[in-house]
């Protein structure tokens, strides 16, 4: 909250009555609150503020009472024209505390669009003091209203309680602040006392994050994103071509309390977790009602727990249900292929964890459903994925590769193993090329491995003296059979992978299965199950183990040349 608030109005949509105002060295108002006052004087709109490049000092910051729709548009080489490939710095530094642009929209009855383009705002000092009102450095939103950060805009290099950069309440369930980042937007270099480092969501806000980043921002937690209230939202559509995602801060990248996510990247273009500390994502539930949370195509790749973070990756935890899962295999990132992937997370260095994923819960259940999901140089006492009390975990398609799981510091819980799971049904999943002692821990929960290929030479699949109930429906292959039920059942031979983890010619895993009830119809990379090879006999049907099914196979003889010329 400003010391000083000055009114606008800008009420009813009518072009022909509009204010246009210009504003920087020469123009007409040099003074960007004045120039607010003059187009809000109207009481019209839509209006537009159009900024010279360079920058405008902010030092009290303004205030605006947003009641019709308004356009702030900078980079303009004059007065209101030949707008060049520049933008406007509003800079808030040198005043006192407060945030760099408040914006207030009472009125339930109408739903006005602030759009910033080509304008970074920057300085603030949020209102850190004892005494002040910690909350929003570069814009703090407050009531019903739509604002879309669009092309070259930046709210970066703020500082404050909570929302270090953007801080979000809206006046009600339906009557919302929506938060749009298109066109290559970012809020970055933020840093917060509590959370939210980047963005700080109260209540009652959606943030659409289609096009943009929330980057290098710093808090105690929610580092980049902080939903705290149950009617908080992050809802991304990620653009064709768009590199969108909340990467490179410290305190975590995205924190819920009782928020809702709904992440869906495409093909190419998927949505990125990249190089925060204290963990990729928390997923927690502090409320009675389940949270229901989607990530589709999205990518965890060089985060780290740190010492407090749960795990690398991703954590869940309390009355949550995550469903993860990918749409297609084709995306690469730095040669890692996956749109679906967690790439060279590392877990907790002081602490009990996973690499990629934690989770458990202290109430309800904390549902993991991963679809089609490839997890490669992960690092951790569990280097995939760590399951306390409470966890459920039900997956599907993994591609499980190059992993390492390192004793833990609080000793045998989740150390050295791969997936420390709980109540699990892990189906139609390869794991193959890790480095650990075991695949698998030893808990009285049931686990169920049907269609899986699980390749571990270099330890055991399974830590356990037998004790844990364990189904496969007779369609296993394994390194070892320690453990195990049925051993007899169980195929041991080399299951002569190719390059791309798809069982070749000769393979044991090759038409080794038949429908398992609940199965998926697609395999990893989205070819249909169950190609049955004419030249294999089937053993209890034409389903290939692994998470990848073979594609048809030549006959024999008339593929001499597919790896090659060869000799005579």
């Amino acid at each position: 909250m400003r010391r000083l608030v000055l009114l606008t109005s800008l009420l009813i949509l009518n072009p022909a009555l509009a204010r246009e105002a210009s504003v920087g060295p020469g123009c007409t108002f040099t003074d960007l609150q004045s120039a607010i006052n003059f187009v809000a004087g109207d009481a019209s709109g839509p209006d537009r503020l159009l900024l010279r490049q360079g920058t405008i000092p902010i030092p009290s910051g303004v205030v605006i009472n947003l009641q019709a729709d308004l356009s702030i548009e900078g980079g303009y080489s004059g007065c209101g024209s030949g707008a060049g490939a520049g933008r406007t710095v509003l800079d808030a530094a040198g005043g006192p505390d407060g945030t760099a642009i408040t914006v207030f929209q009472g009125n339930n009855a109408i739903d006005p669009r602030l759009g910033f383009t080509r304008v970074e705002v920057t300085g603030a000092s949020g209102e850190t003091g004892p005494f002040a009102n910690p909350e929003g450095g570069g814009l703090e939103l407050r009531g019903r209203m739509r604002v879309v950060l669009g092309e070259q805009t930046e709210i970066s290099d703020n500082r404050s309680g909570r929302g270090g950069g953007i801080y979000l309440l809206g006046n009600g369930p339906t009557a919302r602040v929506v938060l749009s980042l298109i066109e290559g937007a970012r809020v970055l270099d933020n840093a917060v006392v509590h959370s939210g480092g980047g963005i700080y969501c109260h209540d009652n806000a959606t943030i659409l994050l289609d096009d943009g980043d929330v980057s290098f921002n710093s808090a105690a937690r929610g580092g980049g994103i902080d939903l705290a209230g149950a009617s908080c939202l992050l809802d991304s559509q990620v653009a064709a071509n768009a590199f969108t995602g909340i990467n490179n801060n410290a305190g975590g990248g995205l924190e819920t309390g009782a928020g809702r996510v709904l992440l869906r990247g495409r093909p190419g273009a998927p949505f990125y977790f990249i190089g925060n500390t204290g963990g990729g994502a928390h997923l927690g539930n502090r409320s009675a009602t389940r949270v229901n949370h989607l990530l589709r195509n999205v990518v965890f790749h060089l985060n780290e727990a740190g010492t407090g973070g749960p795990a690398g990756g991703l954590s869940v935890f309390d009355n949550v249900r995550v469903v993860i899962e990918s749409t297609s295999d084709q995306c690469s990132l730095f040669g890692l292929q996956g749109c679906s992937a967690f790439f060279n997370n590392v877990g907790p260095t002081a602490a009990s964890g996973g690499g990629a994923i934690t989770s458990g819960a202290l109430t309800g259940e904390a549902i993991i459903e991963i679809r089609r999901t490839r997890f490669s140089g992960n690092r951790g006492g569990a280097a995939v994925y760590a399951g306390f009390s409470g966890a459920v975990l039900d997956a599907e398609g993994l591609l499980v590769e190059g992993n390492v799981a390192t004793a833990a510091a609080s000793g045998s819980l989740h150390s050295e193993v791969l997936l420390s799971a709980r109540q699990a049904r892990i189906r139609h999943t390869t794991i193959t090329g890790n480095s650990a002692r075991f695949v698998f821990d030893d808990f009285p929960e049931p686990l169920d491995l049907g269609g899986s290929i699980l390749w571990h030479t270099g330890g055991r699949v399974l830590r356990a003296s037998g004790a844990r109930s364990i189904d496969y429906e007779g369609c296993l292959l394994a390194s070892d059979t320690h453990g195990l039920p049925d051993p007899a059942r169980i195929i041991t031979g080399d299951p002569r992978l190719d390059a791309g983890f798809i069982p070749s010619r000769g393979s044991p895993a090759l038409d080794a299965c038949d429908a398992l009830p609940g199965a998926e119809s697609f395999d990893y990379a989205g070819r249909p199950r169950g190609i049955d090879q004419p030249t294999v006999p089937d053993r209890l049907g034409p389903y290939d183990l692994g998470a990848l099914e073979a594609a048809l196979l030549p006959p024999q003889g008339s593929d001499i040349f597919a790896n090659g010329f060869e000799s005579p």
